[in-house]
């Protein structure tokens, strides 16, 4: 992975980076309570809305944030530890299965302390739908009384 392509203030634009390998390049998504909906049974299910896309105001280009599972791996790094607060748990997504729903992956690094953060462009609510529904790898840290993925 390059350095990633920016606007005239320095700002990553969106962009496909095909060193993340769909078969082996997976995404840590972090969950937020809110995100977890009551089932009939009692247990929670993953929401949609856990794979919305950043807000304009945060983010002009309104990338979903992920870590690069990979690099965290490859580094030692503890997902728990890297949870930001108010988030109940972590998931894989495939980077194969988001470039088939036609949204671009790439690294946005958010400092030079971060260099496993990156985004994933053009999820919209319909896409967030399918992205539950078919790109959810498995739990890395399952929120206590969820459903499996």
């Amino acid at each position: 992975m390059g350095e990633p392509p920016c606007d005239q203030d320095g700002v990553v634009t969106p962009h496909d980076d095909y060193d993340l390998i769909p078969d082996d390049a997976l995404l840590v998504r972090y969950v937020q309570k809110m995100h977890l909906a009551p089932q009939d049974d009692g247990r929670q299910r993953l929401s949609s809305g856990a794979f919305s896309a950043t807000s304009k105001d945060r983010d002009r280009y309104r990338g979903m944030s992920v870590d690069i599972y990979s690099l965290l791996l490859r580094d030692g790094k503890k997902i728990a530890a890297r949870m930001p607060p108010g988030h109940e748990g972590a998931i894989l997504l495939g980077a194969g299965c988001l470039r088939q729903l036609g949204l671009k992956i790439g690294p946005d690094p958010m400092d030079a302390a971060d260099p496993y953060h990156a985004c994933v462009w053009g999820v919209s609510r319909g896409l967030a739908k399918r992205i539950r529904k078919n790109c959810c790898d498995r739990w890395l840290i399952q929120p206590p009384n969820t459903a499996p993925i």
